[in-house]
């Protein structure tokens, strides 16, 4: 009798000590993912600690060799602590969860981010995770913390669906990843999509304009993997962790900062060319809206190296801007249209450079291609306005920029300006100046285009419109064409919709 009590006193005392003892030994090597296994393996691994507990308990309170009881004791004190330290590190998830389901918005003074995890498999939640602490851990040690607020959201699929959210929180930033499972094989791809990193002292004018439209992209960084590989978390840390900070502090108007997190991101090695060409693109703007542009060409000139892009293009015709070189000005946002012509930057620069020559009509028509393009952007919009200024047009410039602000948001740094230049120009009603070209100027409402169609050699507004099925008569109001008879390789025209 006295040998099976000691037998099953030992073993008690084995499963009060090792239950605790894998459990937390799983917490170590495995992280956060234990606590989200699915509830048949929580399950098992609960009762197992309950049973332990038990087994400490009874050892602990019955009378026996006191390095027993001390064992049951110490045994009973690993298992709650390990319950404790697994509540700790639940907390955040629950954090998450309930942040999630409040979908709290951000103050106007806070810029914010969202980070979504690409699924809600354990995995991605602990990248979604590791990316926010990363970001949490540089603003605080810069002593923003209170500034720049990061926050989860719910798994994001697409950019609509980014920008949709980011929208309805009052988010500045969205980080968000993509995933598909083809073959035994991961194609996922980081995204950072930017709703808004103007400043809070931004100002109305033609390069701020244009650098704001440039970076209203989603950044992307493609990358695979084999479904048997451990994730990467090195591209997220060295790049995706830099870029969404440094778009961060271009918010907060920390321009040389971001330009060193940006400049951080692009020596990682293997990145991909467009990812490369995006991030030169950053420091050149960087450096622009901080007043360096002897410094800006260069980044922009590196981006063009890596890969022909209409972005470099609108950078170089800003640098042109600042420094007043018109003629160069025009013949880089030329380049940036010959490059994308679906680029409504590219004719928002055009447009700027017409308004600044006084030619109001060509101006109006570049500004309108713009606002064909992307309608739901702020930028053109604002462009109008101020060419709406250049006439005196007051009603018709706050009609404009109420139309940008209505677009604007969540840029708190852009709406704010245009909110406020509109009760400038209220308070202040600026007088006309005179125009190269004085021709009535309509209202600032999109014309329904079906293409944009760049001129060849050979070809005449005959031969344009017959292959599209419009008249002459179309493409040339449209297009505000002076002479039919006097098309240049290169031009690019509007092409009106077909009417029903």
């Amino acid at each position: 009798m006295e040998v099976g009590s000691r037998i099953t006193k030992f073993s008690l005392l084995l499963v009060a000590l090792l239950c605790p003892m894998f459990y937390l030994w799983g917490i170590l090597t495995h992280g956060r993912a234990v606590l989200n296994y699915d509830f048949a393996r929580l399950g098992v691994i609960y009762v197992a600690l309950a049973a332990g507990a038990g087994a400490s308990t009874y050892l602990l309170f019955h009378r026996g060799r006191a390095v027993v009881r001390l064992a049951a004791g110490v045994a009973l004190v690993a298992n709650l602590g390990s319950i404790a330290y697994a509540e700790l590190l639940w907390r955040p998830d629950m954090q998450r969860a309930f942040a999630e389901v409040e979908r709290r918005t951000f103050d106007a003074e806070q810029i914010g981010i969202l980070v979504a995890a690409s699924d809600h498999s354990p995995l991605a939640m602990e990248e979604a995770r590791a990316i926010e602490e990363k970001i949490q851990a540089i603003m605080s040690d810069l002593g923003l913390g209170h500034q720049m607020i990061v926050r989860p959201t719910y798994p994001i699929a697409t950019e609509t669906q980014a920008r949709h959210v980011g929208r309805d929180l009052g988010a500045n930033l969205v980080v968000w990843k993509s995933s598909e499972l083809a073959r035994d094989r991961y194609h996922e791809a980081y995204r950072i999509t930017v709703l808004g990193v103007s400043a809070s002292d931004m100002v109305i004018d033609g390069v701020p304009l244009l650098l704001t439209g440039m970076l209203q992209k989603t950044f992307t960084v493609p990358t695979s993997r084999w479904q048997s590989d451990p994730l990467d978390i090195r591209l997220a840390n060295e790049v995706v962790v830099p870029v969404a900070t440094g778009l961060a502090f271009m918010a907060e108007g920390d321009l040389l900062l971001a330009a060193g997190q940006f400049e951080r991101a692009a020596r990682y090695e293997d990145l991909p060319a467009q990812a490369q060409v995006d991030l030169q693109n950053y420091i050149g703007a960087a450096l622009l809206l901080v007043g360096r542009a002897d410094l800006a060409s260069e980044p922009f000139e590196r981006s063009l190296a890596i890969e022909p892009n209409a972005a470099a293009w609108i950078g170089l015709g800003s640098v042109a801007v600042t420094n007043h070189q018109w003629d160069e000005a025009t013949a880089a946002f030329s380049r940036a249209v010959t490059q994308d012509p679906y680029d409504a930057g590219a004719y928002c620069g055009l447009g700027f450079v017409h308004a600044r020559r006084r030619d109001i009509h060509s101006a109006y028509q570049a500004y309108q291609q713009a606002i064909a393009l992307e309608p739901t952007s702020s930028v053109p919009f604002i462009f109008m306005g101020l060419l709406y200024e250049l006439r005196a047009d007051i009603t018709s410039a706050q009609q404009a920029y109420q139309e940008a602000a209505t677009r604007a948001y969540p840029d708190k740094g852009l709406y704010a300006a245009v909110i406020g230049r509109a009760e400038d120009i209220r308070r202040n009603p600026p007088t006309p100046v005179p125009t190269a070209t004085a021709r009535p100027v309509p209202t600032p409402t999109p014309i329904p285009t079906s293409a944009l169609y760049t001129v060849e050699q050979g070809d005449s507004l005959r031969l344009i419109a017959d292959s599209f099925g419009v008249s002459i008569s179309e493409l040339v109001e449209i297009n505000g064409i002076e002479n039919p008879n006097e098309l240049y390789i290169g031009q690019v025209l509007l092409i009106p919709a077909l009417r029903d």
